[in-house]
């Protein structure tokens, strides 16, 4: 009987030493919780990515040591929730170091329970997304500068070529108007000079606004017209 107790306690003393292996080499932060929401393990990455030993968390409750107040009202209502298996088990929140420094933190939770239902463990595993979600928004507004800078390029092109467009038909009437002046400065003007020039300034206008009403059709919400 000492033999076997001794082969039995080798054997579970092996799976704990494995199972202890695992908890604390895996690339997550992961905390044990009893049921009331306390803190009766956590792993070296946890330990690594908040600057808390696990001694200093041990027998607190989780939304105590890495909550601000705001967020750890959320997550014990959130922790309630779950306890009932009323509630997503997948969350993201800020956590806070040692060092109060802010961790965007993706976790999931997993709820073990005895053979009659009732929670005994939760167990939360998270993931720092932090540098992850500010690689994203420092893409995000390199894209969002490129955009911008590809609208000023877009409309300094457009710019130019209104302005080509527009100036012609403007230095015409400029043209026409002062010769119509001079013309009327002299003391004998042509009427056929005259209804010749007034009828080309007309022409002329009539050019500008079409470059106009082009302008605004191709900037209106429907099918361009080439």
């Amino acid at each position: 009987e000492i033999t076997e107790r001794r082969r039995t306690e080798a054997v579970l003393r092996k799976e704990r030493d494995f199972s202890s292996a695992i908890f604390n080499t895996v690339g997550a932060i992961v905390v044990v919780l009893d049921a009331r929401g306390v803190i009766i393990q956590c792993n070296r990455h946890c330990e690594q990515i908040t600057g808390y030993s696990e001694a200093e968390t041990l027998g607190k409750c989780l939304w105590d040591v890495f909550f601000d107040a705001p967020e750890a009202t959320r997550v014990r209502s959130m922790f309630a929730s779950l306890l009932t298996r009323k509630s997503e088990n997948k969350y993201e929140n800020n956590w806070l170091s040692k060092d109060k420094k802010s961790l965007l933190i993706s976790w999931s939770s997993t709820v073990v329970a005895d053979d009659h239902g009732a929670v005994e463990h939760v167990i939360v595993t998270g993931v720092d997304i932090t540098e992850k979600r500010q690689a994203e928004e420092f893409e995000r507004q390199r894209l969002l500068g490129l955009a911008h800078i590809s609208r000023v390029s877009t409309m300094g092109q457009m710019a130019t070529e209104i302005a080509h467009e527009l100036n012609q038909p403007l230095c015409a009437i400029a043209s026409y108007s002062d010769t119509c002046l001079r013309m009327f400065k002299s003391g004998t003007p042509e009427f056929a000079d005259v209804h010749h020039i007034l009828t080309e300034i007309g022409h002329q206008a009539e050019r500008a606004g079409e470059v106009i009403r082009r302008i605004r059709n191709f900037v209106r919400k429907e099918a361009a017209e080439r």
